[in-house]
């Protein structure tokens, strides 16, 4: 998680303005991933977004500026996709956890007595 702040993202097209700007039209949102359920600085900070890759696209062709690379951790404020994917991805390990807590210990040996051991 620590280094996701530096993994960018290359989607191979430029469709950033047009993604964000989807956001702001929330009936076409699941309802888990709609701006309510969200803090208000990640709704500004799309709004924030929106502006500069729409100012970016609007520049004249030769002096038009990309808007990607993006970081992973943006990325995941304009992509609903992505929101999704990580919301799902903590309930996996949320329900890992607990199933090893209250399941599979016994069954399970611990890494880190193992790996204390063999020193």
């Amino acid at each position: 998680a620590r280094n996701s702040i530096y993994s960018m993202i290359y989607p191979g097209h430029e469709y950033t303005t047009d993604l964000i700007m989807r956001q702001f039209d929330q009936k076409n949102i699941p309802g888990d991933l709609r701006w309510v359920h969200l803090p208000p600085s990640t709704f500004f900070e799309a709004a924030s977004h929106y502006y500069v890759s729409a100012h970016r696209r609007a520049l004249a062709q030769k002096t038009k500026l990309l808007t990607i690379p993006l970081p992973l951790q943006k990325e995941q404020i304009f992509n609903p996709t992505f929101r999704s994917l990580k919301r799902r991805g903590e309930q996996l390990i949320n329900a890992l956890l607990l199933w090893y807590e209250f399941g599979a210990r016994s069954l399970i040996p611990d890494l880190s007595e193992t790996k204390s051991g063999d020193k």
